[in-house]
């Protein structure tokens, strides 16, 4: 009798683990589900960051180019005034 008592205990323990394993097992395959879920997004978040660096870096060039061209623009404002201010002090003065 103690032997098919044993082997009942040993068959209990068995099937406990085996429950054991299998829950283990489910929670293991949800949590690599939600590691490669969290890799898509991490993927998609490091694209959408790519995206923003290209537009902030076009965005600072079409800033430089349009400051240039202010400038240019007021150099030449100022050169032309200061060249017809110039061409009018060195003509003679008529009466």
């Amino acid at each position: 009798m103690d032997t098919r008592q044993l082997l009942a205990e040993t068959e209990d323990v068995a099937i406990g683990i085996t429950e054991n394993l299998a829950s283990n097992r489910s929670l293991i395959i949800g949590a690599h589900d939600r590691i490669q879920e969290t890799g898509g997004m991490m993927g998609n978040a490091r694209n959408i960051l790519r995206r923003m660096q290209r537009q902030e870096t076009r965005r600072k060039v079409i800033l430089a180019g349009l400051i240039l061209f202010l400038v240019t623009v007021i150099i030449l404002i100022f050169y032309s005034v200061l060249s017809k201010g110039t061409k009018e002090s060195t003509q003679p003065h008529t009466l």
